[in-house]
């Protein structure tokens, strides 16, 4: 016989006297994955294999919520682990269109982009003490005084030999021309002496010529004499004005050899661009048009010692977890973007973008194996920096020939990062 059932008789109750609580509110939340002994076993043991070439790939059927699971279980992980370190791209100042990347500890970036800001707008004002004081001026002018000594004992020489030949000197816009002189008075045309008095006019002109040209270059050589020594007092004025700048920052990123060598590099382009850094001054003093005001501001010398900080493990306790859900080829491999100015397209290192990649170098790189596949760039790529155990930002329209203008090779940076994949079985 057949008996129809109700809803009471075929509901299932858990007697209350085997549950502890009240209501599920009162519970922890489950991190750990329910009912996968083995699956959890494998993935522990795939996180944990520091060898190249040991990847995760995570199976199983959609909506199963086998994606968060993992996810927990992996930021799990990643908290026993070293936080990786920060890297930067500055300024290479030997060749601006490769720019070179700075490995620093964790949380040191944020410190040091700071730091260079502050040194890039003291260093102008430092210099601009240094080169309005007293000083200095009274310093130039003895070097400047000691080569007028020279050249005016040379004009005296030339002119010396020039009254002892009869002859003047005369400055005129070309240089300096001789002039006879007949019976006390300069004379500029010859032709109107006898015969024999021009000849004897051109003979002395031509014993004095040798002697005029030795003259000149003699003055051309105490011209860069003159400029030489202001070149070599301005250099010695800014590295004493400089140096307590760059000292400061010695003390506090010294121990890392990467930037103790960009540091001097540092030095070096102030000592060399003085007067471009002087002239922000004098034009930020002035009055400009918009468009002079925005040139200006394109060729600010202190935005080459910018640092662009690109990944800032900062706020970070243990290694990184990211999770790409949209794998194109910028958001993987990072980016160098561009800005229009004046019609065209212009960029520099400050305006290298991370991916992904860069964020999770040294932890996890949790993709969806489906959209991965759907971009096949982004997964030649991927491989490849795996592979070769490094991240380079490139172009990707360069790597296949579609586009060859010039833009920046940035140094590639070491690569270690666990790719654990998502998908179906």
């Amino acid at each position: 016989m057949v008996n129809k059932l109700g809803h009471e008789d075929v509901r299932a109750v858990v007697p209350e006297e085997l549950l502890d609580f009240r209501s599920t509110a009162e519970l922890e939340k489950l991190e750990q994955i329910i009912g996968q002994e083995r699956a959890v076993k494998s993935l522990k043991f795939g996180l944990h294999v520091n060898k190249d070439g040991f990847n995760v790939y995570l199976a199983g059927p959609p909506g199963t919520g086998k994606k968060t699971a993992a996810i927990n279980f992996i930021e799990d992980s990643a908290r026993d682990k070293d936080t990786p370190d920060d890297w930067c791209y500055v300024n290479n100042f030997d060749d601006p269109l490769e720019p070179n990347a700075l490995r620093m500890p964790p949380g040191v970036g944020r410190d040091f982009q700071r730091d260079m800001e502050r040194f890039s707008q003291n260093v102008v004002d430092t210099l601009i003490q240094s080169f309005e004081s007293k000083e200095y001026q009274e310093k130039r002018e003895e070097s400047l005084s000691e080569v007028q000594r020279e050249r005016e004992d040379l004009q005296e020489r030339l002119q010396s030999k020039a009254r002892e030949r009869e002859f003047a000197l005369q400055q005129t816009p070309i240089g300096i021309v001789l002039v006879p002189v007949v019976d006390g008075q300069p004379v500029r045309d010859i032709s109107v002496l006898p015969r024999s008095k021009r000849e004897e006019v051109q003979e002395k002109r031509e014993e004095l010529r040798e002697e005029l040209q030795e003259t000149r270059r003699g003055f051309r050589d105490l011209g860069k004499k003159a400029q030489s020594n202001v070149e070599e007092l301005n250099r010695e004025v800014a590295l004493y004005a400089i140096q307590p700048l760059i000292e400061e920052l010695e003390e506090g990123y010294g121990d890392i050899d990467e930037i103790s060598e960009y540091l001097e590099d540092v030095q070096e382009d102030v000592l060399e661009n003085i007067q471009p850094i002087l002239a922000l001054s004098q034009t930020e003093q002035q009055q400009e048009n918009p468009l002079a005001a925005l040139q200006r501001q394109m060729n600010d010398p202190r935005d080459r010692y910018k640092v662009n900080v690109i990944v800032d493990n900062s706020d970070l306790g243990g290694a990184p977890v990211e999770v790409e859900n949209n794998p194109t080829y910028p958001r993987i491999m990072g980016k160098v973007e561009k800005e229009a100015q004046f019609g065209a397209l212009v960029t520099n290192y400050t305006m290298i973008r991370a991916g992904s990649s860069h964020k999770a170098n040294g932890g996890y790189l949790v993709i969806p194996v489906r959209k991965l596949l759907q971009n096949p760039i982004s997964y030649d790529s991927l491989k490849r920096a795996v592979t070769e155990g490094k991240l380079e930002i490139e172009d990707v329209r360069e790597r296949y020939g579609l586009i060859t203008t010039k833009t920046l090779n940035p140094e590639h940076i070491p690569f270690n990062v666990k790719v654990v994949l998502i998908g179906d079985p």
